[in-house]
């Protein structure tokens, strides 16, 4: 499948590349759709990577590259089950995105992150799987679940 068109990203073969574009708005959050299309692009890379010496990853969004996890769709999906459910459930989230992510790092091509703007959590990680990051003057890179974890460990103490 050289072409896709998705609700969240879509990917071609131009010129012996593969650009992979994200485009949900409103910044790229990584939410259960978009993982599901990023899992049928590392389905297709293997194929892909046969007719492409390298692959782009950019956005199409005006705000930028990716805001990370879509931190709502999480918080909402936990509210309607059980904490341990819920616990479980973000971290298959997380163990899906982190084998997406391993799926691109070990891709056979030379991988390109095109940044612009907000490039944060997950978006930032999408980027650093990349061999090359090039990024604009307004790319903003940011881990803001470190700072969560510090105000966590404040409320809990």
């Amino acid at each position: 499948m050289n072409n896709f068109k998705g609700q969240t990203l879509s990917w071609q073969i131009v010129n012996g590349a593969i650009e992979l574009a994200l485009h949900r708005d409103p910044c790229n959050e990584i939410g259960s759709l978009t993982l599901e299309e990023l899992e049928k692009f590392t389905a297709a890379l293997p194929a892909l990577a046969n007719d492409a010496h390298a692959l782009i990853i950019h956005s199409n969004q005006k705000a930028g590259f990716s805001a990370g996890a879509d931190l709502r769709e999480l918080f909402q999906r936990g509210q309607a089950m059980e904490k341990s459910a819920a616990l479980r459930g973000v971290r298959q989230f997380l163990e899906r995105i982190h084998a997406v992510m391993n799926a691109l790092d070990a891709a056979p091509l030379t991988t390109i992150a095109a940044v612009h703007g907000v490039t944060f959590g997950g978006g930032f990680e999408l980027a650093l799987v990349c061999d090359i990051i090039i990024a604009d003057r307004m790319a903003r890179f940011c881990f803001p679940e470190l700072r969560l974890d510090r105000k966590s460990t404040r409320l809990n103490s």
